[in-house]
């Protein structure tokens, strides 16, 4: 039995032995070896208390709550919740996959997830890119982020402690000069 992986686990190359793992266990706890087992106890209890991983491979990003969506009625702090998690999640949804074996996530960047519609889409909005406050309609802020964090090439790193390091990643990455 393969023993479980470093925190690297998520990542789109293991994912299928994630799963083959997780089926098994689920049929019979003790078909998996022991370090397997505790990493899935671990996983379960994780999910029932509303932290840890997310079932679909991605760790999990709090969404708003449908009460939540409720009582925040301002587009633009709905804009800036969105691009906080392209900037922190974008690069589960980039095309990384050449032969198209693993399917794209878009979890946790839909409109539904921050409480926006389609109708909002045109909406002229406030939001800071590069670092730099822009106006613009949502769809082309989408757009752009899309670009940016869900291309070819994904951006992880926010795992980097030091915000000033962070601001200056996300300043450069999001420059539009680099885009094209």
């Amino acid at each position: 039995m393969r023993n479980p992986p470093d925190d690297s686990v998520f990542s789109p190359e293991n994912l299928s032995i994630l799963e083959e793992q997780f089926q098994r266990y689920q049929t019979d706890p003790s078909a998996v070896s022991p370090e397997w087992r505790q990493f899935f106890d671990t996983f379960e209890q994780n999910e029932n208390n509303g932290n840890g991983a997310h079932s679909g491979g991605v760790p999990h990003i709090p969404k708003l709550s449908s009460t939540d969506r409720g009582y925040i009625s301002d587009l633009n702090l709905k804009v800036l919740l969105l691009l906080q998690a392209y900037r922190r999640h974008g690069h589960f949804s980039a095309r990384t996959d050449p032969l198209g074996l693993n399917a794209r996530s878009h979890y946790n960047l839909n409109l539904e997830d921050h409480g926006m519609r389609e109708s909002d889409l045109d909406a002229v909005v406030r939001a800071h890119i590069a670092g730099v406050e822009k106006q613009d309609t949502l769809r082309n802020i989408i757009q752009h982020m899309e670009k940016v964090y869900c291309d070819s090439i994904g951006a992880e790193f926010f795992y980097i402690r030091d915000e000033s390091r962070r601001n200056w990643i996300i300043e450069h990455l999001e420059n539009e000069r680099h885009l094209d």
